[in-house]
């Protein structure tokens, strides 16, 4: 782990948590990607963002050891085609994936341990914030509907340097 930030570590973590949630997911497709969505063949997409750190000094040892607190961005994309019927089902899927994600990160992997032997890359992780857009991109109503999700993930971590 860097020694003045575990945001990369954290970022990697989220990915790959991703990767696994939704790796079987098959019909529909769902991508994870990093940054922007591709759609290149995929009804679903999950783009892992933006991380952030605060920190805060803890101890005043020699170790000069600091609290942190990550944030990390990630937004779902739901799409089908089709009309005015598909919205309930974007949204539906949309959110089906936030709460996979959510679920996994405070219940089942909560320290993000990239394996059962290792140490957890934080102290603990959750959603704290998401935003739904309805709204359909009018470029893209013509097609189908999407649903969008920004979601915000929080980990807390002390860093020791």
């Amino acid at each position: 782990m860097g020694s003045s930030t575990a945001a990369r570590e954290f970022r990697q973590a989220m990915f790959e948590a991703c990767e696994t949630l939704y790796a079987a997911d098959t019909d529909p497709f769902t991508r994870v990607s990093r940054g922007l969505p591709a759609f290149a063949n995929a009804m679903d997409e999950v783009c892992v963002g933006a991380v952030t750190t605060n920190q805060e000094f803890a101890t005043f040892g020699t170790q000069r050891s600091r609290e942190e607190i990550l944030t990390l961005e990630i937004t779902f994309y739901s799409f089908r085609f089709g009309g005015a019927e598909q919205e309930e089902v974007v949204e539906a899927r949309a959110w089906e994936m936030v709460d996979e994600l959510a679920e996994y990160v405070r219940v089942t992997n909560t320290t993000l341990k990239p394996s059962p032997e290792a140490e957890g890359i934080v102290r603990q992780c959750m959603l704290t914030d998401a935003v739904s857009d309805a709204a359909t991109a009018e470029e893209v109503l013509a097609k189908g509907r999407m649903h969008v999700i920004r979601a915000t993930f929080t980990a807390e971590n002390r860093v020791r340097s």
